[in-house]
């Protein structure tokens, strides 16, 4: 597995965590991030750019 997948990956999963925090789902933790639409999209936009990077490699 390339460097790129992994980093792909690890990029990915953090997305994933602050959108799922921004829309108030993963609140185990307590968080200035729960509830806050900034970090949905953040997240968002993070995991897209993780699906990019993916696919480029």
């Amino acid at each position: 597995m390339s460097m790129q997948k992994v980093m792909a990956i690890l990029l990915g999963l953090a997305g994933v965590a602050w959108f799922l925090q921004g829309i108030g789902v993963l609140t185990v933790f307590p968080s200035f991030m729960v509830n806050d639409v900034r970090w949905a999209a953040i997240g968002a936009l993070t995991a897209a750019a993780a699906l990019w990077l993916w696919r480029r490699s």
